[in-house]
């Protein structure tokens, strides 16, 4: 999981609460996908939650869930988050994300630094966290674990290229602070508007290794 910092509430959405949009349900497929734009370029076109990339059969997220807010909660750009389709209508054990969620509050918040700082990485890629609510969100409700879904599997094979691309980069030689400094901030920024997938296990992996994540 990666913090995500909101960007503007796009113009579009805007205009509709002007025009008299009080509920999501009453948003329009138009309104819809220019959110849908936005929040994928918010967060470097990965799911919120797993991290994977984003395919045009991304969905809208309420962190909040709509069952327990009012109606101007669900129409909160704050609110709104991208994240994958999570195998929804697949057997309950493969199900992730928003699709295995339902309506469970969550403890972690991926709008928070000091929330998704709570969140660990083993080598063969398992997602945990010493807080035991947050545990519970990221295993139990998200179901980050699935390994029918190749999440734990995709996350160690990302993490795995990663210490290939140091071991090459410097000839077998032990990284230098700086050089893994700049892999972290180069992951950090993407490559046109996009971040690798998995990444929370990798700028975990450099954080270990000596680089120095932002604290704002």
């Amino acid at each position: 999981m990666l913090y995500i910092k909101k960007d503007h509430e796009p113009e579009a959405l805007i205009q509709a609460k002007r025009e008299g949009l009080r509920h999501y349900d009453d948003m329009t497929t138009e309104v819809k996908d220019i959110v849908k734009d936005s929040l994928s370029a918010e967060q470097g076109g990965l799911c919120a939650y797993c991290m994977r990339r984003l395919r045009p059969d991304m969905q809208i997220e309420h962190y909040t869930p709509r069952s327990i807010s009012d109606d101007a909660t669900t129409i909160d750009y704050r609110n709104l988050l991208g994240v994958c389709p999570g195998n929804k209508g697949a057997a309950e054990k493969f199900q992730t994300c928003d699709a295995h969620r339902g309506n469970t509050p969550l403890t972690v918040d991926p709008l928070k630094l000091a929330s998704v700082a709570l969140v660990r990485y083993l080598p063969n890629g398992t997602i945990y966290s010493d807080d035991e609510d947050v545990n519970h969100d990221l295993q139990i409700t998200l179901n980050l674990n699935c390994k029918q879904a190749y999440l734990p599997q995709g996350r160690m094979a990302a993490l795995n290229g990663l210490k290939q691309t140091i071991h090459s980069d410097c000839a077998g030689k032990t990284a230098s602070k700086a050089y893994i400094q700049h892999l972290y901030d180069t992951l950090s920024q993407g490559k046109n508007g996009l971040l690798d997938e998995y990444l929370g296990i990798l700028l975990s992996y450099l954080v270990k290794r000596g680089a120095v994540p932002p604290h704002k």
